[in-house]
């Protein structure tokens, strides 16, 4: 199911916005290209960060 799945991207619409379209968590990292603000279910700086969200 879709709502139990977590996506990580680094593009704020290819990844996190098109993620979050179909009810995944879209969980961004972070990038420096992009400064835009937008809707996002989490943001990490290394990917070793995503296991706090596979915990909660």
């Amino acid at each position: 199911m879709a709502e139990e799945s977590i996506y990580v991207g680094d593009h704020p619409d290819n990844d996190v916005t098109a993620s979050r379209r179909i009810g995944m968590k879209g969980i961004w990292k972070r990038d420096s290209y992009y400064d835009q603000d937008f809707a996002k279910d989490g943001e990490i700086t290394d990917l070793l960060e995503i296991i706090h969200y596979l915990k909660s």
